[in-house]
């Protein structure tokens, strides 16, 4: 029996290392590597994970293990409570292990208007600087994940910098075809948790830039614009 112990501890540590990641206290379980093992592995891979972010096993029985590998099965989003104050998250293709989080907790909101050029703080956000300037048709469009160029004539209010609400939406083809923001952050399986705390630069209910993921279609540079501002974010 002891000999078995060694060969399974051994086994479940080359799993653990294959399928999982450490992450600010959180274990990153790949669902695709995890499901390629063996039913015993899994188990073992999540009592390994729950052991390193506690101190050890005990009151983690075989109903927690039954009810997270329940949630990697099922569809969608899902979590469970775990003893110990942590929770099991499913989120597309990686199950999360986690201190659970305090409900009452509330988000600083975001709220920044861009009235002109200058750099304006956002708090924990961080920082967003804008330019003001004349294009010209030889200038090369800056491509950068967190510097973009947008037509300011077609600014209607005075951009903001905030978290999302539930009427914003983008522009997204060159057929002006309009989706709800939340649509997108879906189809680019965004965490239904992250998505508040990801900044958006709105004119009006209309975003121009979800910030590090894509622009609105509707601002874009083309051959008519006259004059650039130029957003860039600081992390």
């Amino acid at each position: 029996m002891r000999l078995i112990r060694h060969y399974i501890e051994k086994q479940t540590q080359a799993c653990f290392e294959k399928a999982v990641t450490l992450r600010d206290d959180e274990m990153i379980i790949n669902i695709e590597e995890f499901c390629q093992l063996e039913e015993l592995m899994q188990q073992e891979v999540i009592l390994l994970s729950l052991e390193k972010l506690t101190s050890g096993r005990k009151d983690i029985g075989e109903k927690h293990i039954a009810a997270i590998l329940s949630i990697v099965a099922g569809e969608g989003e899902k979590r469970v409570d775990l003893p110990y104050g942590l929770e099991a998250v499913k989120h597309y293709d990686s199950l999360i292990i986690r201190k659970r989080k305090n409900k009452d907790d509330k988000e600083e909101k975001l709220g920044v208007k861009i009235n002109g050029e200058g750099v304006f703080s956002l708090g924990k956000y961080g920082q967003i600087k804008s330019r003001i300037f004349s294009y010209d048709r030889n200038m090369s469009i800056e491509r950068n994940t967190y510097t973009k160029w947008f037509d300011y004539d077609k600014i209607i209010n005075c951009l903001e910098v905030r978290n999302r609400v539930s009427k914003d939406y983008l522009t997204v083809n060159s057929q002006m075809s309009k989706k709800a923001l939340k649509d997108y952050f879906i189809d680019e399986k965004i965490p239904r948790e992250k998505r508040d705390s990801i900044p958006v630069v709105a004119d009006g209910s209309q975003i121009v830039w979800v910030i590090g993921y894509r622009i609105s279609e509707a601002y874009k540079v083309t051959d008519n614009t006259k004059t650039i501002i130029e957003l860039v974010y600081i992390d």
